[in-house]
């Protein structure tokens, strides 16, 4: 959200390496998480397949987005990106399975 206010260019080089940094660190986090929870049977087509759905759904958030661009400038796109990625946490974080410390043949039980 800091970063939709800066004006400067050494603060607005620093936000957006930091976004970036959250987002590789996300989306890796629930890369590794999301192979965890599938059998070993099953576990390439299944990643596969989530992963290409969500690829599928980039098409649409880039329409919404260009919605929210036009609507709410800069800030409310990065507010609609920064509640996005919140629902996702706390949706993993509350819904998801517990892998901490698990083998993986008690997590696919």
């Amino acid at each position: 959200m800091l970063f939709s206010f800066q004006n400067t260019m050494p603060l607005l080089i620093l936000f957006g390496v930091l976004i970036t940094l959250s987002n590789n660190v996300l989306s890796y986090s629930f890369h590794g998480y999301q192979t965890e929870l599938f059998p070993a049977r099953v576990r390439a087509r299944a990643v596969g397949f989530t992963y290409s759905l969500s690829r599928f759904s980039a098409v649409f958030a880039s329409f919404i987005i260009g919605f929210f661009l036009q609507t709410a400038g800069t800030k409310g796109v990065f507010g609609l990106i920064a509640f996005a990625m919140v629902i996702v946490v706390v949706s993993i974080g509350g819904w998801g399975p517990r892998t901490l410390d698990l083998e993986l043949e008690q997590i696919s039980r």
